[in-house]
Formats: C-alpha cells, structure tokens, sequence
C-alpha cells in the first residue's frame, strides 16, 4: 500500500510528520542530514537518507519542507510521474476551519504578520487569531485551535510547491531581487510570489505587485488608501519608526480593513472614509507593540556614536530600505555600513551612486565579499574584513559624532552563523550593548 513521503524533517516536516502519526496516517520520511532522532517513529514505516528515485515506488504524496532543493533528484522524478508534491501550508488550510491571511513579499513578510496578528488580537480578541508558517511557529500547530482567521507568512518556497492555495485575504508587498540561486530568473521568482493570490477572496498589493488577473471585486493598494490623509498618519505614528516600517504598517491596517470589507462592517466603497474617521483609534492599538528584533533595531550610542541591527536584512532591497531609512535621521550625519555573506546570486551591479548618498565607508565580510566589492567598489569607499570584528573595530575607528554604524547585510547569514538572529547578537556583543 502506497505512503505519503515527508521530505526534510527540521521544524516544518517534523511537523507534517507529527500531524500524520497523530492522525495514524503511515507515511516515509526523507533527510540528507539523517536528522531522525526527535521523531515520533510509531507510525514512520521507513526513514531514508539518500536521492534514491526507487522510493517513490511506495509513494502517493509528498510533502516538502522549504529547505528541500526543487533540484532534488526525488523531486524531480516525483515531477515527471505525476505525483502530488504539496507543503504544509496547503495541508493546513485544507484541514482548518480558520479563515487564512497570507502574507508574502521579499521584505516585510515578518513585520507584517506580527503586525497584524497584534491589531486583529486588539480588535477581535486574543483567542480567535493565530499565527505561524515561515515565522518560525509550523502552521499545523494552530490546528489544535479554534480560530476565526490564521495569520500566515508565506515564504517563495512555499508557494513554489502550493498546487490548491486558497484564503480569505492575501497580500503581496514587493518584489525585488531574493533567492535567486534557487527561483533562476525574477520572472520566475515574482511568479512564484504571485500565486498568494490564487482563490483569494481579498487581495491586497500596492502598484509594483498588483496582481494581473481577471476582475476581482475585493481588492485595494495598500499605499493608495492612505494617500488623502498621510500627514495626519504620520503624525500619529510612535517616535523613531523607519520609513520601510511605516510601509508594513499600512500593510498590517490593510488587511484589518479587508477584514471589516469581508465580514460586511464596512462597505468597499467606503474604506477611505472609515480609515479616515477611524485613524487614531486604529493607530493608537499599536502603542504597546513592540517591532521585531534584527530589523533596522536600535541598540545604543557609544561616544556620540548610533548603532542600529539590521541583521534581518538578507537581500539588496531591504539594505536599500535601511540605508533610505538611515538617511532619514536627523541625529545621524554620515553612515558606515557593514554588509556581506552569502548572496544567494544576486547582483550587486544594481546598485548606484545614490543608494550609497552619505555612506562614509563600506565594511564588507563573508563568503561572496570578493565578488561585492567588485559590484560596488566605484560606488562608495570599501574594505573587505574577515570577521564581525574587525568590521566594529574598523568602523569604530573611522567614527565620529553623528556617524551611525550600521549592520545591514543584504545577504544570507548561513555562510557564517546559524541563522541572522545569531548574526544580529554577535554585532551587539561585538559592538557593546
């Protein structure tokens, strides 16, 4: 008899295969890492730990953790022999009596989830809202609770293997360059992103990411809707957000307003007005929030001197957002920038002259820092460094009052740390905080 095959066990398969045994489904296991020892293994027939195309003999689903290569020679059979290959997310939302929000976009994706998961808990309560997916909480645990709406981040590998994704409400933010070592070309990539929009009763993007379908009564432009008001939302806002945190939360707002729209509080045509009246009340939900460590994140000043975590920023767009966000400060004269890791095949030649406006220096790490000094060394001042450390150090050196120091990546963190958290906290160590 024909098994499902849960493919990589790290924490979303061990998930998948959890939700299996406590369901007494039989099913396979799959992993390079031979990564077993923490499963539940009454009901894992097999575990295998090599691309050996002959498993797929006893196979009839597989579900595939992100983490999974599309490469991977047992994908790629499973392909061609027309069998189902889904993810977690599309298991939960077929198994959960919740309404789903998905959330995706290259940047952003984290803010704005937690964002919304806080003013929808404010405005619904705390027991009818979840969250989970790529956020770090697998998304099948939410399943074990009764919910009025799942709030989903979705990541590109995913969606990739998302054949019947559907929700109540869906966002795509942006678009930029990102794991373009895995999608090939952006086409592909923004392909990928734009299938959150499939079977969505709401759609939610901005001009860059609307999507191209066919007439969809519910959808709006989450930047658009606050264009007749943006003083009076500025003003209201807490002190010391950054430019591309003011973007998730209009994102966040959005989605609170497709809410409404949908449980036929308010009418479409009346989104403008009801944000308008209803602004401040809205705003003031958030004064207790508190932002995501690792993201544009304050740590301190030293000697006249800011220091600012963006470890979180893993790709070019979001160093850009930083680097526009810095140059909003009005305590900072002149920023020094550490960036570097692992690329994950982007192009750095994108990059130009004002993107580097009042960067004094360019302190540049990790495993492709070869490859980005030759992208931006006429752009701005550079030196490559082998460590955090000489990076903090170097960057100290050169520092005066007014100078921000700022770690702003642009790239994966893998090639040195376990992941950007451990990134983030190695700079504040380093640094002093």
């Amino acid at each position: 008899m024909k098994k499902p095959l849960v493919m990589g066990v790290g924490i979303t398969g061990t998930s998948v295969s959890k939700f299996l045994s406590e369901n007494s489904i039989h099913h396979s296991v799959f992993d390079l890492n031979n990564n077993f020892k923490h499963l539940d293994a009454s009901f894992i027939d097999k575990f295998f730990k090599n691309e050996d195309i002959s498993i797929l003999e006893d196979i009839n689903q597989i579900y595939v953790s992100p983490g999974i290569e599309k490469s991977n020679l047992i994908l790629s059979e499973a392909s061609s022999k027309n069998i189902p290959i889904t993810s977690d997310i599309d298991l939960y939302i077929k198994k959960s009596s919740s309404k789903p929000i998905l959330i995706t976009g290259t940047n952003g994706k984290t803010s704005v989830a937690r964002m919304t998961d806080f003013l929808l808990k404010e405005f619904y309560g705390k027991d009818s809202i979840g969250l989970g997916g790529n956020i770090g909480e697998p998304i099948l645990g939410l399943l074990y609770k009764k919910l009025e709406y799942s709030v989903i981040e979705v990541s590109s590998y995913q969606l990739e293997h998302s054949k019947d994704i559907s929700s109540e409400i869906s966002i795509l933010l942006n678009i930029g360059q990102d794991h373009l070592d895995r999608h090939v070309s952006l086409a592909e990539y923004r392909k990928v992103k734009e299938k959150v929009f499939n079977n969505s009763n709401f759609l939610i993007f901005q001009d860059i990411t609307e999507p191209k379908l066919n007439k969809h009564n519910s959808k709006i432009n989450f930047l658009s809707i606050f264009n007749e008001f943006e003083e009076e939302f500025i003003s209201l806002l807490p002190l010391g957000w950054p430019s591309h945190e003011i973007l998730n939360l209009k994102a966040s707002i959005s989605i609170y307003l497709g809410c409404e729209v949908l449980k036929g509080n308010i009418e479409l045509s009346s989104v403008n007005k009801y944000l308008k009246n209803n602004l401040k009340k809205i705003i003031l939900k958030f004064k207790n929030f508190k932002r995501s460590p690792h993201r544009f994140e304050f740590l301190g000043e030293k000697n006249g001197v800011l220091f600012v975590d963006d470890s979180k920023s893993t790709n070019i767009p979001s160093m850009i957002n930083a680097l526009n966000s810095a140059r909003e400060l009005k305590e900072v004269n002149e920023t020094i920038l550490i960036i570097g890791g692992d690329s994950k095949g982007q192009d750095f030649g994108v990059l130009n002259l004002d993107h580097f406006k009042e960067v004094k220096k360019v302190f540049i790490l990790g495993k492709d820092s070869k490859t980005i000094l030759n992208s931006i060394s006429n752009l701005s001042m550079c030196q490559e460094v082998n460590s955090m450390e000489e990076a903090v150090s170097f960057s100290k050196e050169i520092s005066e009052i007014g100078s921000l120091v700022l770690l702003s990546p642009g790239c994966a963190s893998l090639d040195m740390y376990n992941s950007f958290k451990e990134r983030g906290e190695h700079f504040r160590s380093v640094a002093g905080f």
